[in-house]
């Protein structure tokens, strides 16, 4: 599913006469497919991006695309929620509340009307992609791991079998080992989705873009100032994003020492760490080989 903003603005009601504009004329392209990133600092408008995306907020000026067609206001006059898009909000594992893990799998579908038997089949799919087993349907979550939680509330949107999938900040207060098992199992689900899932990814965590990413939206004080691959965004625009308050993944730090130190640019197809130490490597190989 295609996601595409035409000159998007979006304004909070004040009590004054005045409303604050948190976003000021959005245009962007989310493709069918992609893993894209979004940084930015806290106020330059990100949570309003992803709540515009979701359907939980309408555009104040400009257009919001699903496939080409506008989601336009209901008829009485509200924003029109994207059952198609899947939000998961920062720390959900607060909003599990449901005895056991099973009924809060089971919540979503359910109220949409899903029969029992599909939802049966769905919690024993979902629940193993998470990384868990059918033995956490009789828990309560409050029994769980913290790192399980997260799993379990993640499950939770999952069931509702988005297209896109909207992840803000998913891996805060998770330590190194959880954070890459939460973003695995997200890498996953997009993967088995045949090219059809879309991920959006809010996080202030670098190494994370750096390691996921098709494409960086980078937004700053309510406006969009990027939309890159990562390779093109954090090595020849790191100086605009220092300005902007944000740091480059440790990979890039990595190839700029480098290259600083022998006055050469090394080619990479990836910033990943494991593929950029290998670049690394392969080059200076292949110097010593030329030398011979």
């Amino acid at each position: 599913m295609d996601i595409k903003l035409e000159n998007v603005s979006y304004k909070y009601p004040s009590l004054s006469n005045d409303s604050w504009e948190s976003i000021r004329e959005l245009n962007c392209m989310f493709e069918t497919g992609k893993w894209l990133s979004v940084i930015g600092q806290t106020g330059s408008g990100k949570s309003t991006l992803m709540k515009l995306l979701k359907g939980l907020i309408a555009p104040t000026a400009g257009r919001l695309l699903i496939n080409g067609q506008e989601n336009k206001l209901s008829k009485k006059g509200n924003a029109q929620i994207i059952q198609e898009v899947g939000l998961v909000f920062q720390y959900p594992e607060h909003q599990l509340f449901e005895t056991t893990v099973l009924k809060d799998l089971a919540f979503g579908p359910k109220n949409q009307g899903v029969k029992k038997e599909e939802i049966n089949d769905r919690t024993k799919v979902i629940i193993e992609l998470v990384g868990l087993s059918e033995a956490y349907f009789d828990k309560a979550p409050f029994e769980l791991s913290g790192g399980e939680k997260r799993r379990v509330a993640i499950a939770t949107v999952l069931m509702m079998n988005p297209e896109v999938l909207i992840l803000d900040e998913p891996t805060a207060g998770l330590d190194p080992q959880g954070s890459k098992l939460i973003l695995q199992l997200v890498h996953d689900w997009q993967k088995a989705g045949g090219g059809q899932r879309t991920v959006i990814f809010v996080t202030h965590q670098m190494n994370e873009v750096a390691e996921y990413s098709d494409e960086v939206l980078v937004m700053n004080d309510g406006e969009i100032v990027f939309q890159e691959n990562p390779i093109a965004l954090f090595r020849e625009h790191d100086h605009e994003l220092k300005a902007f308050g944000l740091d480059i993944p440790d990979s890039v730090k990595l190839l700029k020492l480098f290259e600083h130190r022998f006055g050469k640019r090394i080619e990479v197809h990836s910033l990943q760490e494991e593929v950029v130490l290998e670049e690394v490597v392969a080059y200076f190989t292949k110097q010593g080989d030329d030398l011979l």
